[in-house]
């Protein structure tokens, strides 16, 4: 049973990228546009939390196939994403980011549009830095995840530990 799950996880996850991709691009610029029209403090039309909920949902699958799968070039592909999104977001939090369309977008193209309905009250610079943490644990996630399935695939040299008896 539990094979047909990550041969199921293993099938999907082309798919999952690309939802995620559709997602993010579609959902964080149709926040932005509504938090542009609206104002800050003004409460979100139910596409923006579906769009939110449904994002979620997918980088839960893409945990889930990070943690069950045993491709590695997902796994490879996703953490560098979030590594990128996390210095995106981290320029932003301390201002290198000039403040202009450009920063906007580039704003635009992390979790930070898609995760606003969920943080709206706070202020700017807690939603950033909440947003960046995000990131980062997702970030350090894939990191740890990749290191173990690549010494997991790697051939074991044969060399028997002396102090254990031969068990490694």
């Amino acid at each position: 049973m539990k094979k047909s799950w990550i041969r199921l996880l293993d099938a999907a996850i082309p798919f999952t990228v690309l939802l995620l991709l559709i997602l993010q691009i579609w959902g964080s610029f149709y926040n932005l546009k509504r938090s542009i029209d609206m104002g800050y403090g003004h409460s979100y039309d139910l596409k923006a939390w579906i769009f939110t909920i449904l994002y979620l949902l997918v980088i839960l699958l893409i945990d889930l196939h990070l943690i069950y799968g045993k491709d590695l070039l997902p796994v490879r592909a996703i953490c560098n994403y979030w590594g990128v999104v996390s210095l995106v977001l981290l320029a932003g939090l301390v201002r290198i980011l000039p403040e202009n369309l450009f920063s906007v977008v580039l704003l635009g193209v992390t979790p930070l549009p898609l995760l606003q309905p969920l943080l709206d009250p706070l202020p700017w610079t807690v939603n950033c830095a909440l947003a960046c943490l995000f990131c980062g644990l997702h970030w350090l996630l894939c990191r740890r995840l990749f290191r173990k399935k690549k010494q997991a695939a790697l051939p074991h040299s044969g060399h028997e530990n002396i102090e254990t008896g031969g068990n490694p």
